[in-house]
């Protein structure tokens, strides 16, 4: 093998339709072959990949990690004897991962919310979100006729579930532990309306509709034009018509000539 040569050979993976969970790629370290080969390793579940372990993070905290080292660490080791070399490995190997343990901050509890849909809803949600996946890739009428059908039997499993969940709360009030008293407080609090608008006639607006209306005639009456009595200013053509100007007046331009002029513009300059 010519160690002066670049490696050329590169090998790779096409897939199309396959989740990423699925598949696992490990590379072949052997000398077998003039390159390194992967192994793709396809199944129909979730394969659980390996996590490497690391000793360091990004929540490492560097400052901790010298200090700690320089507080335990033991430079006056004797090393004569391939035994007393290899313990003096192992106790700086074993003083690094403290250090770095020590370093890193402890991460916070996290606390993981019951799931309690039923199985069968779940089935139900992934069954209807594969169908929708194939109708959008393949546009097929009959794709779409099937995936209405798990969406509106979806809809029908899930309001089932509602009921059902509502039945039993009521039917779970009690006088001994309370419940019944805080379903009760709770259906008697007052609930907050939005008032209605007067209108400019004296009337009300109380629906969505009208209270729209209200607001789009009173911006309207507010949000005007000014109307000038005199749109020219008297002093612009007194100024332009002194004689012996010291400097001209601009001359006329278009709106192509503008454009050019900013076209000619250095973008990254402030304007100023």
């Amino acid at each position: 093998m010519d160690p002066n040569k670049l490696p050329d050979l590169l090998d790779f993976l096409v897939t199309r339709d396959l989740p990423t969970t699925d598949i696992q790629v490990v590379p072949v370290f052997e000398l077998s072959s003039d390159h390194s080969p992967n192994i793709a390793s396809i199944g129909a579940s979730l394969i659980n990949k390996v996590v490497t372990p690391t000793l360091a993070t990004i929540h490492t905290n560097w400052d901790i990690f010298r200090a700690y080292i320089d507080e335990r660490i033991n430079l006056r080791l004797r090393i004569k004897e391939c035994t007393e070399l290899d313990e003096a490995i192992q106790y700086f190997t074993t003083l690094v991962q403290a250090a770095a343990w020590y370093s890193i901050p402890l991460p916070h509890a996290t606390t993981k919310h019951a799931d309690n849909t039923p199985l069968y809803i779940r089935e139900h949600v992934a069954e209807k979100r594969r169908w929708r996946g194939k109708w959008q890739r393949s546009g097929n009428q009959g794709d779409r006729l099937l995936y209405n059908r798990l969406r509106r039997k979806l809809q029908t499993a899930l309001r089932n579930v509602s009921n059902d969940t509502f039945a039993y709360y009521l039917t779970s009030l009690s006088l001994n532990d309370n419940t019944l008293w805080k379903a009760t407080k709770r259906l008697k609090r007052p609930q907050e309306l939005i008032p209605p608008l007067r209108n400019a006639d004296g009337s009300w607006a109380k629906s969505d509709d009208e209270k729209a209306k209200t607001f789009a005639v009173y911006l309207q009456q507010v949000f005007t034009h000014h109307h000038f009595l005199n749109p020219t200013d008297a002093a612009i053509p007194a100024f332009l018509d002194v004689p012996c100007q010291m400097s001209l007046p601009f001359k006329p331009f278009s709106p192509k000539e503008v454009v050019e002029a900013i076209a000619h513009t250095n973008v990254r300059k402030a304007p100023g």
